[in-house]
């Protein structure tokens, strides 16, 4: 059988996968998109997302509200028996619905996604067992991505979260987020209670695995969480994320909001930045895939690198006595969100 040969094949149909594939499709770019499972949404994930930054508005991105169910515009950090509230504006999505949007959109625009197929190995740009042979390839294959792993990059640091659905929790307003942060709640991360429209989005997530089952166990054990399930994640500034002839996007670029474990709307962004990379090289004939690191670094360099700051000093207070632990975190909200609202709460 011969070789099938294409321009790009995108590795991974998560929000950076379908991203660079829109715009790809509407730019009339011939490739791909391979993703592993069978249904969307396979990674853990809070399902809150940002509605812009800077020029990119998440609307604009997505260009639907199908699956956009409820509007956040506070979010209480609770740390042992005391809360702070901090004005924080972003929107909770059914995940899962927006991605399956998303491909609807990719394939009406002329664009081709196989569901179900795992690419096992990569070598001189053809992936297999499916023996696409590609110009260009893209990696939107999440923190443990093979293709990182097959162009040579270093990985970078990898935490570990798990993500469940409660269906009411008494006493917590549904239009607030709560986050747990503290050494009795785990060290080098945070726990959270995200309200969609039906339940609650909850879980815990850490930058240290060792460990980590021991916190994230005491914390299931104070709820009924369902449908349990957990993945590696990111946790440190973005590796390289190109090479002669790939492009790393997303989880497998650590494009992530390190301080919140945030990726979805960096994720969208980096993907439509890709995507132009991606077309102008074709259609000039001269790939120069480094572009997209500019671009990219260009628009979200400091994003990240401020949201690492945030999460290191966090990382160091997680360790430290919770009363301690809260007047310092009081004073990184000052710094960067303003003057939280002080109460004392009950032991949740």
């Amino acid at each position: 059988m011969a070789m099938e040969k294409r321009d790009v094949v995108i590795v991974g149909g998560g929000l950076a996968g379908l991203t660079t594939a829109k715009y790809l499709a509407e730019e009339g770019v011939d490739f791909v998109l391979l993703e592993e499972h069978t249904k969307f949404f396979q990674k853990p994930c809070g399902e809150g997302i940002l509605p812009s930054y800077i020029d990119f508005d998440f609307f604009d991105l997505y260009g639907s509200k199908k699956g956009v169910e409820r509007e956040i515009n506070e979010v209480v950090f609770i740390i042992k028996d005391k809360a702070l509230t901090v004005p924080i504006h972003f929107f909770m999505i059914d995940k899962e619905e927006v991605e399956k949007e998303m491909a609807h959109q990719v394939e009406k625009l002329g664009g081709e996604i196989r569901m179900g197929e795992k690419v096992q190995k990569i070598k001189d740009n053809v992936v297999y067992p499916q023996e696409i042979s590609a110009r260009i390839i893209v990696g939107a294959d999440g923190a443990r991505s093979l293709v990182r792993k097959s162009m040579g990059i270093k990985s970078p640091k990898i935490g570990v979260a798990i993500e469940g659905h409660i269906d009411h929790m008494e006493g917590f307003d549904e239009n607030k987020a709560y986050i747990w942060f503290g050494k009795s709640i785990t060290v080098e991360g945070y726990a959270w209670a995200f309200p969609r429209k039906e339940f609650w989005n909850v879980g815990i997530g850490s930058a240290k695995t060792e460990g980590f089952s021991t916190y994230a166990n005491r914390f299931k054990s104070r709820f009924e969480m369902k449908d349990v399930r957990g993945a590696a994640i990111p946790f440190s500034l973005p590796v390289k994320t190109y090479g002669k002839n790939f492009l790393l996007v997303g989880d497998a670029a650590s494009q992530v909001m390190t301080a919140v474990g945030a990726g979805n709307l960096p994720s969208m962004v980096c993907g439509k930045l890709a995507a132009e990379t991606i077309s102008r090289c074709l259609k000039s004939g001269s790939i120069n895939l480094h572009l997209y690191e500019n671009a990219w670094k260009k628009h979200l360099k400091k994003l990240f690198r401020q949201s690492y700051m945030i999460y290191r000093m966090a990382s160091f207070l997680s360790y430290r006595e919770e009363n301690r632990a809260y007047r310092w975190v009081k004073l990184l909200m000052k710094m960067f969100a303003g003057s939280p609202k002080e109460s004392d709460i009950k032991s949740t």
